[in-house]
């Protein structure tokens, strides 16, 4: 399995975030924490995370907004273009 981290800024420097890549044989899993300033000043945390199978086709997109109540959204595809809602809130 390899894995590569990545670090970044926000171009106006309000924002940073941290992404996780790991591949193996099959699966490809993109998983990010970002922590921001929104366009009103708030500051916030994030998380999302996507899971492609072996020819990096999309098959879950998952994020979440990290605060009280939490708030996400979960999606699944059938790698033909179909997507569903998978429920997670």
């Amino acid at each position: 399995m390899a894995t590569v981290d990545v670090l970044w800024a926000a171009c106006d420097g309000r924002g940073l975030e941290h992404l996780r890549l790991s591949m193996e044989p099959g699966a490809v899993r993109a998983d990010s924490l970002i922590i921001a300033v929104d366009d009103a000043g708030r500051p916030f945390r994030a998380r999302y995370v996507v899971e492609c199978d072996e020819g990096w086709t999309v098959r879950r997109a998952r994020i979440e907004v990290l605060e009280e109540p939490a708030r996400g959204l979960e999606l699944r595809a059938d790698g033909g273009g179909h997507w569903t809602d998978a429920g997670t809130g």
